[in-house]
């Protein structure tokens, strides 16, 4: 008869928790109701083998690196497509909040349909799914480089490219915390830095190919450049056991841990895409060039690569909600002592840096913070549950 062992903490919310063995530990799942039957913990025995913490692991690792590269890190190249447009009048008619509305629905929309796209995972499978995406999201940009209407770029660059980034991502996120124990919020952190490393490579990058050719073109290359990088990630990614894939868990939905979890996104969302999307313009309104503004754009990224994973391997030591709160609660001092203030672009670069570095945590503490309030086969469920809390904020941001 398999036993839990006496000496494991349980963390409680209000509601009875339930612990499983089997090599793992450390894992608790918290806020979810305790099963009656010991057959019900033999057959969590089964499920959770060996966790390697290593190994095979730093290929996923490799493998949700790219993916965040090419998506979140390419779409934080919209800052420089929005300082384009709003500079230049591409799009007769449009206005800065036709093209804001444009940067949250693709950040946002797809986002939303994540406990479709999570049933629709498990209809057809993990790589189909981010095949899938990858070629949502490569029509999108490419078309996108043809549009001639300001509607043709919402359906393009805003609907079609959120629904490309979904597919790709949130597949791949329930993925990590099977490979990793001890290290899996630094192996995620590792993973989310990819959105940073993509974002400096593509802000950069195709403010180049923009000054050099024309915005259309930026976007073309952004599109070969995302669809073929991809196509690596998905030759390499590999799950390690079956997980529950549903549009909906009544068993996540009854825990206290997860609601809490789900305000906390709420309220780093709404300082994350203000940030994120704001800074080139910001900069520009100061009387710097474009150029300027991409590198201000750019330095957010790089903070985050830099900054990330030093965040993960302090939450692994101290906690991650510990380090969580705690970054968070810096960024709200920075940005009170240190943007308002901003008149130059010294300071600029300075504050998107340390920004860079701290903000973005959410992104990779998440996995494992739902690892351990639902359990890693229901980590699916619930980041797909958790997701409209985090696309409310950009349509307030907007």
């Amino acid at each position: 008869m398999l036993e839990t062992p006496s000496n494991i903490p349980v963390h409680n919310l209000g509601l009875s928790s339930t612990e499983f063995t089997n090599n793992d530990e450390d894992e608790v799942i918290v806020g979810l109701p305790m099963p009656d039957e010991k057959s019900k913990q033999l057959e969590r025995s089964a499920l959770y083998s060996q966790i390697p913490d290593g190994g095979y692991g730093w290929l996923i690792v490799f493998a949700c690196f790219l993916m965040n590269f090419n998506t979140w890190g390419a779409n934080s190249g919209f800052a420089i497509y929005l300082s384009y447009y709003l500079n230049n009048g591409t799009f007769a008619g449009a206005n800065k909040y036709d093209y804001a509305l444009i940067g949250g629905l693709t950040f946002g929309v797809g986002l939303a349909f994540a406990p479709a796209i999570n049933f629709i995972q498990g209809k057809i499978g993990l790589r189909p799914t981010i095949i899938l995406g990858n070629c949502f999201q490569f029509a999108a940009l490419m078309m996108a480089s043809f549009a001639k209407h300001l509607w043709q770029l919402y359906l393009t660059q805003g609907l079609l490219q959120a629904f490309g980034l979904a597919f790709i991502t949130l597949p791949a996120i329930s993925i990590l915390p099977q490979w990793f124990k001890n290290r899996r919020t630094l192996a995620s952190s590792i993973s989310a830095a990819g959105s940073g490393c993509g974002g400096l490579v593509y802000n950069l990058g195709m403010q180049k190919v923009l000054e050099a050719k024309s915005v259309f073109w930026a976007l073309r290359v952004q599109s070969i450049m995302c669809f073929g990088l991809t196509w690596i990630s998905i030759f390499l990614i590999r799950t390690r056991m079956e997980t529950k894939f549903a549009l909906y868990d009544s068993e996540v939905t009854r825990s206290v841990g997860f609601w809490i979890f789900c305000f906390y996104l709420i309220f780093c969302m709404l300082g994350y895409v203000i940030v994120l999307y704001g800074m080139a313009n910001f900069t520009t309104s100061l009387g710097y060039s474009p150029y300027q503004g991409s590198i201000a754009s750019a330095m957010v990224q790089v903070g985050s690569v830099l900054g990330r994973p030093i965040v993960g391997q302090l939450s692994d030591k101290f906690g991650v909600m510990n380090i969580g709160v705690g970054v968070y609660a810096l960024c709200g001092v920075f940005a009170i002592a240190m943007w308002i203030p901003a008149r130059n672009f010294a300071t600029v670069i300075a504050f998107c840096l340390i920004m860079g570095s701290m903000m973005g945590s959410v992104f990779a503490t998440t996995p494992p913070i739902l690892a351990r309030l639902v359990g890693l086969r229901k980590v699916g469920v619930g980041v797909c549950l958790s997701w409209p809390f985090w696309v409310w904020p950009v349509l307030l941001h907007l």
